[in-house]
C-alpha cells in the first residue's frame, strides 16, 4: 500500500501487554501472551472486549515498524519490554473490515467526542495528556488502530490465511501445542452423532431386511 518506510503495509495485534493496577481482564485474556496467541489459533477467531475509554467492544492493532517492534521488545516504554507474542496481519484487510488510526485527544475534547460522535467513532478515543502535570497520558508510540463494534455485536472476526501475514513468537522453532478437544467439542460431536443416529438405524434395517429376503428365495 505504502513505500514510505514510517507506514508498514502490516498491523500488529499483541498478545502481551502491561496492565494497569486493578485493570480488569476478560476471561479469554487470562494467561501469558504465548498461551493468548495459542488460543487464537486455536480458536481461530480475535475477540474484543472494552478497554481504556470505551463502553463498546473493540479490538486494537499497533502500526509499529519492525525497528519500533525491536524496541518495544528489547527494552520497552514506560512499562517494560512488551512479551514478543503476536499476530502479524495484513493492513488492506483491516482497514476493508473497518479498522482505522485511534484519535489521540485531550480530555476535554474526549468528553466533548462522547456527546457528539456516533459510538464507533467515540471508542477510537484515546486520550492525550503528555504533560505530567495533567495527569499524563501518553500512548502515541503504541500507534494504535481500532476495530471498533456496537455493544450487541459479537467482535470475533475470523482469522483466515488472507488476514495473517506472519506470527511473533518469542523462542526459535516454536510451534503451538496440539489443539486439545474440551467439554464444548465434546458436547458438538455427541449432537452430531445423534443426529446420524437415525439414519444409521434405517440403514441396518434395509440391510437385515434386504438379508432376509435374500435367504427367503434361495
Amino acid at each position: 500500500m505504502s513505500t514510505h518506510p514510517d507506514l508498514p503495509d502490516t498491523l500488529v495485534h499483541f498478545t502481551g501487554r502491561s496492565r494497569g493496577l486493578g485493570e480488569e481482564v476478560p476471561d479469554f485474556a487470562h494467561g501469558s501472551a504465548e498461551e493468548r496467541l495459542v488460543n487464537i489459533l486455536h480458536s481461530g477467531v480475535l475477540c474484543g472486549n472494552t478497554t481504556f475509554w470505551t463502553d463498546a467492544p473493540v479490538i486494537c492493532f499497533s502500526e509499529v515498524t519492525g525497528e519500533a517492534r525491536r524496541v518495544m521488545f528489547s527494552q520497552g516504554i514506560r512499562r517494560g519490554p512488551y512479551p514478543p507474542w503476536g499476530l502479524v496481519l495484513d493492513r488492506r484487510a483491516l482497514i476493508d473490515a473497518g479498522a482505522r488510526p485511534a484519535l489521540y485527544v485531550s480530555r476535554t475534547k474526549q468528553a466533548l467526542m462522547k456527546e457528539e460522535m456516533p459510538r464507533r467513532t467515540y471508542n477510537r478515543c484515546v486520550v492525550y495528556e503528555p504533560d505530567a502535570n495533567q495527569r499524563r497520558s501518553d500512548w502515541l508510540f503504541e500507534r494504535e488502530w481500532r476495530l471498533c463494534y456496537g455493544p450487541a455485536q459479537i467482535a470475533e472476526p475470523a482469522v483466515t490465511p488472507e488476514l495473517v501475514v506472519g506470527v511473533i513468537v518469542g523462542r526459535q522453532a516454536w510451534m503451538p501445542p496440539p489443539r486439545q478437544a474440551g467439554a464444548a467439542d465434546a458436547v458438538s460431536d455427541l449432537k452430531t452423532q445423534l443426529q446420524a443416529l437415525p439414519s444409521l438405524v434405517r440403514s441396518l434395517r434395509e440391510q437385515l431386511s434386504d438379508g432376509g429376503r435374500s435367504r427367503a428365495s434361495v
